[in-house]
């Protein structure tokens, strides 16, 4: 590996994971910039990725062990109904509705009423 000291630190703890489901990895420093090509397992010939900085690079590590493991992120992603997505009243003031077979919203019409823009543009 072609890293500083700080970089090294950066990816230790989920490089060690990674190393632990996976194996040995190589990583080789790009000649022209900050990035870093990943080489898995670490005798390939050829890179399987490439990381354009240290932090893109320690969540790549990160991903594929919790990727493995089937792991819940940390957010829970919420599916709301597709009408929802341009509603200007969506992450405002309502949450939205899971419910697929809804067609309607009272919210959203009373917004278009009211001429009320989505905060979140």
């Amino acid at each position: 590996m072609t890293m500083t000291k700080k970089q090294r630190e950066t990816i230790a703890q989920n490089l060690s994971a990674f190393i632990h489901n996976f194996g040995p990895i190589r990583f080789e420093r790009a000649d022209y910039g900050p990035g870093f090509f990943i080489y898995y397992p670490a005798n390939a010939a050829d890179y399987i990725h490439f990381a354009p900085s240290i932090d893109y690079l320690d969540g790549w590590l990160y991903g594929a062990v919790q990727a493995v493991h089937r792991i819940q992120p940390l957010y829970e992603k919420v599916s709301v109904n597709a009408m929802c997505g341009d509603c200007p009243r969506y992450n405002v003031d309502c949450n939205g509705t899971k419910e697929k077979a809804w067609t309607g919203c009272l919210m959203k019409e009373q917004a278009k009423k009211e001429g009320v823009t989505n905060a979140k543009d």
